[in-house]
């Protein structure tokens, strides 16, 4: 079993050789995990992009030794607490939901890799600082969420809402503006310090089989609970 995760504390890059439509050989990098985050993650997951944003097909492919692709699941934690970077189209991706029944993937981009938090400490977004305030009390079947407090440039309170160990969420900020928090783990303090792994995420996008992501009508392969390809078909134009 613990051959299966890592300790992320110093960063992975696994050199992958893909082909291009016409068969001319590409190096890709993928960046497994990050020195920045202290999530361990599945080892050796692999990828090769076959296509290129001229081409009419593009696939990502996943492999492993012992998944032999993206499982759901991993030691019965979500893929998602991982924060594991895929590749599309040239740029690095955080999977932050992965579901068969609907047969989609989101992924998103982090402004800043995530960090742990403590109860007190703060991350900067921009015009305005988060701050992880504490944890809500668990209840019933909700689990314990984290408690975060927004403030502008003046040190003013504008903003308080909680985010669930998971999850993504879009918080509205006066003025129009707007932050989207990621907490991947939490740790309430029942039975030692309060913390906290969060990102500030910027581009999100969701690839569900059938459905269109830019110009390309998207399909996932999988077998059973493994993402095997994400498969981009270009649509012909009218």
């Amino acid at each position: 079993m613990a051959n299966r995760l890592k300790l992320a504390t110093a960063a992975t890059l696994v050199a992958l050789q893909a082909c291009s439509l016409a068969r001319q050989p590409l190096v890709e990098q993928w960046r497994v995990d990050s020195s920045h985050s202290v999530s361990a993650v599945p080892d050796a997951f692999k990828v090769a992009e076959i296509g290129g944003d001229g081409a009419s097909r593009h696939v990502v492919k996943f492999d492993h030794m012992e998944y032999h692709g993206i499982p759901m699941k991993v030691d019965y934690k979500p893929i998602m607490d991982f924060r594991l970077n895929i590749r599309l189209y040239g740029e690095d991706w955080i999977i932050t939901d992965l579901d068969r029944s609907k047969s989609l993937i989101a992924l998103a981009k982090e402004s800043a890799p995530a960090k742990i938090l403590y109860a007190g400490q703060t991350v900067s977004a921009g015009d305005y600082t988060v701050k992880l305030a504490d944890f809500t009390v668990p209840h019933g079947m909700w689990g314990s969420q984290a408690i975060v407090r927004i403030y502008d440039r003046r040190n003013k309170l504008v903003r308080e809402d909680t985010v669930a160990a998971s999850t993504s969420k879009q918080i509205s900020l006066p003025d129009g503006d707007g932050i989207t928090l990621r907490v991947y783990r939490l740790s309430p303090g029942l039975a030692a310090a309060k913390w906290a792994e969060m990102a500030l995420l910027t581009e999100q996008i969701t690839l569900q089989t059938g459905k269109k992501y830019g110009n390309n009508r998207v399909k996932l392969i999988w077998d059973g609970d493994v993402l095997k390809e994400i498969r981009l078909k270009r649509l012909r134009s009218r």
